[in-house]
């Protein structure tokens, strides 16, 4: 699964009002240049198949990008996961992967899934 590429604060806004309201949004940000934000995006891959959860993208080098500056991050990894519209956002600078794995799992819904045996 790939991401929705978001770059500014009315996009982000539009994707998070624009979900039932039980999806949790995360946005993730981060950079080619990093060298922490490959094996971010991994396990961010495997918690969507895991969890349930709208995942957005950002380039925080994009130069129309004004999301970095939206949420005061200044170093990456990050992430923004936000339960509902009418919750303040959980932003996380620097972020680790096992940061990311608890936050997650301590607001998002697990997939359900089914085996052949059910």
């Amino acid at each position: 699964m790939e991401p929705r590429p978001v770059t500014t604060v009315e996009e982000y806004e539009k994707c998070v009002m624009g979900v039932d309201r039980g999806v949790i949004t995360l946005l993730q940000l981060g950079a080619d240049s990093c060298v922490r934000c490959p094996g971010f995006r991994s396990k961010v891959e495997r918690l969507v198949t895991w969890y349930q959860f709208q995942w957005l993208y950002c380039d925080a080098h994009d130069a129309d990008t004004d999301l970095p500056e939206h949420f005061n991050l200044s170093q990456l990894p990050a992430f923004v996961l936000k339960a509902h519209a009418e919750t303040e956002p959980l932003v996380v600078p620097n972020a680790t992967p096992e940061q990311l794995e608890e936050a997650v799992a301590r607001v998002c819904t697990p997939v359900l899934v089914l085996d052949a045996d059910f």
